[in-house]
């Protein structure tokens, strides 16, 4: 074999190594775009089915995780003076519902 018979086969083992390479790189790409859309799909399955019917309707149930808690309960520390307010709100209505009840059972 001559010096252009070797050349020529080298340049076919480097340009078919580049093309082994790229396929092997869309391939990957393309099974992680799969297992995403899979991921994707059973989330929104597992959504659909936490939904309750309720009266003929869809009502929907979300799963909380420990972030959401964590996050809820330093907003709540960071926000408690409007906490303290909303309960002392809740106790004044209490209290006229008990007054309004207390006429209602005179009358």
């Amino acid at each position: 074999m001559g010096k252009a018979a070797k050349a020529h086969r080298a340049k076919v083992a480097k340009r078919n190594r580049k093309l082994a390479a790229e396929k092997y790189k869309m391939q990957n790409a393309l099974n992680k775009l799969m297992e995403q859309m899979a991921k994707q799909q059973d989330a929104e399955k597992t959504e659909k089915e936490l939904n309750i019917s309720v009266g003929g309707s869809e009502v929907p149930f979300n799963v909380v995780t420990e972030d959401d808690l964590n996050s809820i309960v330093e907003f709540k520390e960071e926000n408690q003076e409007m906490f303290k307010l909303v309960e002392s709100e809740i106790d004044v209505q209490d209290e006229l519902i008990e007054v309004k009840n207390e006429v209602e059972e005179e009358e």
